[in-house]
């Protein structure tokens, strides 16, 4: 999928299948959480924590545990 800079700027709009809602705010706010929580899933061997003391990320050299873990990056 392939957005033109101006589409990636236009508002994001969330429902979840089997919930009906408006979404001002509540349900974005829910949608990020849940993305970054399985994104960042130490399960996947995706990302690693930069330093002791920090909590920056930088990309898991072990990640290639994971068969498909070049897909995840795309």
């Amino acid at each position: 999928m392939r957005l033109k800079p101006h589409e990636l700027r236009c508002r994001l709009f969330i429902s979840f299948t089997g919930e009906e809602g408006l979404d001002y705010g509540g349900l974005s706010r829910e949608w990020f959480f849940k993305l970054s929580t399985e994104l960042l899933n130490p399960m996947y061997c995706l990302f690693e924590y930069a330093g002791g003391n920090n909590y920056a990320l930088q990309i898991n050299p072990a990640s290639s545990v994971n068969p498909e873990h070049l897909e995840y990056f795309r």
